[in-house]
């Protein structure tokens, strides 16, 4: 279990495991950091050893940044500078019974995380796909898969980032044993018209999941953030939305008007979302898209 909460420790099995990963450091003091910046160079990711949803999480271009970095991670008692690595950020969940998944997922973050998690004006889209056996995933799913055995995972739900690059090459980020966050969990049921808490449930007691082969739908989420700050006045485009789309809206799940507008620093789900999902990949992306730029939350 170590393995899954200790990004340093998970770095040195995966590359143990010959899979390709940033190199990293473990830091608990200045002078540390210091010294694996140098070692590493710029640009490089500043993040807590055992953490989460990128919290406490910066890039930094140069010494300057770094600086910065490390004052906003004082409460932090320990952290791990790694190569920041570029490339289009997916995920690849998986429910296993002792080590063998009985299902395979893979999700898009549009944009990357830390890019969403940087600009308030970003309505964040993670994308859910139906066809795992996309040519183009091929090298995320085979990295998923080995990053399990090198892990140790055993029986319940994990859930991976990474990161492809050029011509498909998969590189790892982070793997976590637990379900992933941000209503992905929810997001992969509307995907699956299925139940994959009782599917978890059955895995971590040794039994068949009951998963059903089909994937009839891919699916995305469109996190909404509120203009302004207070409470939410105003939800404009949602009916235009809905004329248009409606049929293919799984869940519109946006605060109510008089709500209190949340801290989109403190929580990526943002001020509420809604739920796209189509058998065509085209057009569900066009769909999670225009809900993006089309519907707005006002607060005042």
């Amino acid at each position: 279990v170590l393995g899954f909460r200790d990004k340093k420790l998970m770095h040195e099995r995966i590359a143990e495991a010959g899979l390709r990963c940033a190199p990293s450091a473990r830091v608990r003091t200045e002078a540390e950091a210091w010294a694996a910046a140098g070692t590493i160079g710029y640009p490089l990711v500043v993040k807590p050893t055992a953490g989460a949803g990128g919290r406490d999480t910066y890039i930094c271009e140069d010494a300057t940044a770094l600086a910065a970095a490390l004052q906003a991670t004082r409460h932090v008692p320990e952290v791990v500078i790694e190569a920041f690595v570029t490339g289009e950020e997916f995920t690849y969940e998986a429910v296993t019974v002792n080590g063998r998944p009985f299902l395979e997922s893979v999700c898009r973050y549009l944009p990357n995380v830390l890019d969403a998690r940087q600009n308030e004006w970003i309505s964040p889209i993670i994308f859910c796909v139906r066809d795992v056996e996309d040519p183009d995933l091929a090298d995320g799913v085979r990295l998923g898969r080995r990053a399990l055995d090198a892990l140790g995972m055993g029986s319940g739900i994990s859930h991976m980032e990474w990161f492809r690059q050029g011509e498909g090459q998969a590189v790892f980020g982070e793997m976590a044993c637990r379900p992933p966050g941000a209503e992905m969990m929810n997001l992969m049921n509307y995907a699956r018209d299925t139940d994959l808490y009782r599917a978890w449930g059955r895995a971590v007691v040794g039994l068949d999941p009951q998963v059903p082969a089909e994937r009839p739908y891919n699916a995305a989420i469109i996190f909404k953030r509120a203009a302004g700050n207070g409470r939410i006045r105003a939800i404009h485009g949602l009916r235009d939305f809905m004329r248009k789309y409606g049929p293919h809206v799984a869940r519109v799940d946006l605060l109510p008007i008089g709500a209190p507008r949340r801290n989109w620093k403190a929580t990526f789900k943002g001020d509420g979302n809604i739920v796209v999902r189509h058998p065509d990949m085209q057009l569900t992306l066009q769909m999670a898209r225009e809900a993006a730029s089309s519907i707005h939350l006002v607060a005042a």
